[in-house]
């Protein structure tokens, strides 16, 4: 059984972070939780002190970009240990039985990701009808992750997406098992008012990494407008064929 590491990062949000830790419950042995923050953490540390999970491992990152999520999943990334990382959102609590399930996951080139339903409104994120690879809580081999690319920083949203072509890239290929679940709870997005203007400009980092490429983006990528035409299984195929067009197109 491989060593498994749940990590996340967080800023805000403190009731929300609470119900994500009460989700998971008591740490075994062989368990370890690591997390990035940005901002006041003094609340969030509380929780967790409370909580007397001595395998916790805490990093704090300074907050002097827009959205500093990559620079503290890099930060929380250095602190792991385990052989299996379970990236999950600080604001998603874990359903019966995920803990169990991770733990007993080999130690392959396998990124496991769950079903994943929004808290208030019932949509389903990552779900049979709509299987995406973004990390809102997923499994993977940590010897495969390169890490959060901190060009998107400067900007919201396609870090997701970025971090799914790296793990393509490296080898990693994508299941999904939807006998487990996790929960995202709703809540305001963060910098709703200039929001538009922050995604154009990872929008611009995403498309220049993906240098003209405009074939299937299956599964790293999903439009809600235009949803991709996913296979039934898991299409190893296709995710080989798109890891091959994203390195012949230097993606990095």
């Amino acid at each position: 059984m491989a060593k498994l590491t749940i990590l996340t990062c967080a800023s805000g949000r403190v009731p929300l972070f609470a119900n994500h830790v009460k989700s998971i419950g008591r740490l075994p042995g062989d368990c370890e939780y690591c997390i990035g923050f940005w901002g006041d953490s003094r609340e969030h540390r509380a929780i967790l002190a409370a909580l007397d999970w001595p395998a916790a491992k805490c990093a704090q990152v300074a907050h002097d970009c827009k959205w500093p999520l990559p620079h503290a999943y890099n930060a929380a990334l250095a602190l792991a240990t385990g052989e299996r990382l379970l990236i999950v959102g600080s604001d998603v609590c874990l359903g019966a039985g995920v803990l169990d399930w991770a733990m007993a996951l080999p130690d392959d080139a396998t990124a496991w990701n769950i079903l994943v339903r929004d808290s208030q409104t019932g949509k389903r994120f990552i779900a049979p009808e709509r299987k995406v690879a973004n990390p809102y809580a997923q499994c993977v081999p940590r010897g495969l992750v390169r890490g959060w690319d901190v060009a998107f920083a400067n900007g919201v949203c396609y870090d997701d997406n970025d971090f799914a072509c790296r793990l393509l890239i490296n080898g990693v290929r994508f299941r999904w098992n939807f006998d487990m679940e996790a929960v995202h709870q709703t809540h305001p997005r963060y910098m709703r008012e200039e929001r538009r203007q922050l995604i154009a400009i990872n929008r611009a980092v995403w498309l220049k990494k993906l240098n003209g490429y405009a074939g299937p983006l299956w599964p790293i990528f999903w439009d809600d407008n235009n949803p991709p035409d996913a296979p039934h299984g898991d299409g190893l195929p296709e995710q080989d064929a798109l890891a091959a067009a994203l390195e012949a197109v230097g993606y990095v």
